[in-house]
């Protein structure tokens, strides 16, 4: 999988084309378990985006909501 560059703000059709065209081919194309790790800004998170990897099949990691705990930038 390449890296996917965005040049303006991501909304959830977009995110949601970019599951589309190459997250999920990606997964899909995985001989092993794999799963899914994204934060809980709200494109990723929105109903139509959370369905679009569901349909899949993709397991996607729960992250807690707001958590900076788990943020080595901010836990130095």
């Amino acid at each position: 999988m390449e890296l996917e560059l965005s040049t303006t703000t991501k909304t959830s059709s977009s995110y949601i084309e970019t599951l589309q065209n190459a997250i999920i081919p990606f997964f899909q194309n995985l001989l092993r378990f794999h799963v899914f790790q994204q934060d809980n800004t709200s494109i990723h998170t929105s109903k139509e985006a959370m369905g679009e990897v569901d349909i899949k099949g993709i397991n996607v990691l729960d992250w807690s909501a707001y958590s900076p705990d788990l943020n080595p930038i901010e836990n130095r």
